[in-house]
């Protein structure tokens, strides 16, 4: 995996980390164990998911954009259970990005989001407006797997 893809477990607890560390510890939310790849052209954007799916119990990888994120799908296999990936960004956006891991990993499982637009993408594809909140967030990346897996 390229050191581009950023996989960390820690949160710190200042600033939107502190208020997503806060607020995850007074409610309660969906929970899961699955390893899911957040892929937005906005660091802090990525950062905040990281922290919200780690609160969460996730292991969360980082891409800043597709060729990041495609080099953590081989050819056929993959340990990530989930991708998480902006419709809108520069260069290659979402829906390419969508099509590219499918021709990799056909059981690929994706979370579209965008700030931009909430209509419906192509086909049935989980979608997650922007801006989310902490529970929109966990919510809706448990409902994308548990789809997955029944």
């Amino acid at each position: 995996m390229s050191a581009a893809v950023e996989s960390l477990t820690s949160p710190r607890r200042s600033g939107v980390a502190g208020a997503v560390a806060t607020t995850a510890a007074s409610q309660a939310y969906p929970v899961g164990t699955e390893t899911i790849l957040v892929v937005d052209d906005d660091l802090v954007l990525r950062r905040a998911a990281r922290r919200a799916l780690e609160m969460c119990g996730y292991t969360v990888l980082l891409a800043g954009d597709a060729e990041e994120a495609l080099e953590a799908f081989p050819e056929g296999q993959s340990d990530i259970d989930l991708v998480i990936t902006d419709v809108v960004m520069s260069g290659v956006g979402g829906r390419e990005l969508y099509a590219a891991l499918k021709q990799r990993c056909a059981g690929v499982k994706v979370l579209f989001t965008s700030g931009y637009s909430s209509a419906p993408l192509e086909g049935d594809v989980p979608f997650l407006q922007k801006p989310w909140t902490l529970n929109d967030l966990a919510v809706r990346v448990r409902q994308v797997l548990d789809e997955a897996h029944s």
